[in-house]
């Protein structure tokens, strides 16, 4: 009565510690299944540790060439605002003496003035 009880599996949380337990010949090879069952995990483990490290190197090597693509840029950019300001400096003031009908002169004078009525 006692060997049927035992060779019948029944679907109870015991049944693995029973399992993990029993140690006779012939009996289920639960430390094979263990240590399988460790090495799998520890694979596993061990291949996520190398995807991860791939991917952090090729994100980090993504970073660093984005940054110098930054630095350019931002000089270039420095570089055209300059040339920028100095067209449309010129252009301005041309336009300004065009509209107002003004002439180049050779010689410059100034009027000193004797009153302060004068002076606004």
């Amino acid at each position: 009565m006692r060997r049927q009880q035992q060779n019948t599996i029944a679907i109870y949380p015991s049944f693995l510690t029973q399992l993990l337990i029993n140690n006779r010949k012939g009996s289920f090879p639960a430390k094979k299944v263990f240590i399988g069952g460790l090495v799998a995990v520890l694979l596993l483990l061990f291949g996520l540790f190398i995807f991860q490290i791939n991917f952090m190197t090729g994100e980090s090597y993504l970073i660093e060439s984005r940054q110098q693509k930054i630095k350019a840029l931002a000089s270039d950019n420095s570089s055209l605002e300059i040339e920028y300001s100095k067209k449309n400096y010129l252009i301005g003031q041309e336009d300004v003496v065009k509209l107002l009908n003004l002439e180049k002169t050779d010689r410059v004078y100034y009027i000193s003035t004797v009153s302060e009525v004068a002076q606004r």
